[in-house]
């Protein structure tokens, strides 16, 4: 349940999902983030967020760890889990989702490789990873293009989501 490189380590628990992500000497960036990956009501549009009731967290559902694997790039492992029935859609809905993990020998970042497998109506997805990282930038791609954005946090004058195509990086 664990990978790492020359500079940062990654720990996964099935109870936890991510239980720890720290550099090699000991800086600590992510610690017990239960909320990695939410499901949340939401009667909006694609423009405005309605999120009705409390988020339903993954680490609710079921989880399990694949094998650690390593090549010549450097070390990764797969967590896939399962959504438990949301009750706002009346167990309409169905996700299964994966996320692999890779540290790349040379590189100071994790990579993650989020794939769902989502079937119903009324739920809104978050990747939410609490971080500690000191001034950090967020890149989005986007329609033609990069942008730079702020990381996202609740605000009375939010409306909708940011539009994320193949990656995000918070550098």
């Amino acid at each position: 349940n664990m990978i790492e490189n020359e500079y940062l380590r990654l720990v996964l628990s099935e109870q936890e999902g991510i239980s720890r992500l720290e550099s090699t000497d000991g800086t600590v960036y992510i610690d017990r983030a239960l909320n990695f990956l939410v499901a949340q009501a939401d009667f909006g549009g694609l423009q405005i967020e309605q999120c009705n009731g409390q988020d339903l967290f993954a680490v609710t559902g079921k989880i399990t760890l694949g094998p650690v694997t390593e090549d010549a790039s450097g070390m990764s492992i797969t967590m896939h889990g399962r959504f438990p029935k949301m009750a706002w859609n009346h167990g309409a809905n169905r996700l299964d989702w994966s996320i692999r993990y890779t540290l790349r020998h040379g590189e100071r970042g994790l990579r993650m490789n989020v794939m769902l497998d989502w079937e119903g109506q009324e739920t809104r997805i978050r990747l939410k990873i609490p971080a500690a990282f000191p001034g950090r930038d967020v890149w989005h791609e986007v329609p033609f293009g990069i942008v730079r954005r702020d990381a996202y946090r609740s605000r009375p004058t939010a409306k909708g989501e940011w539009a994320v195509h193949r990656f995000a990086a918070i550098e």
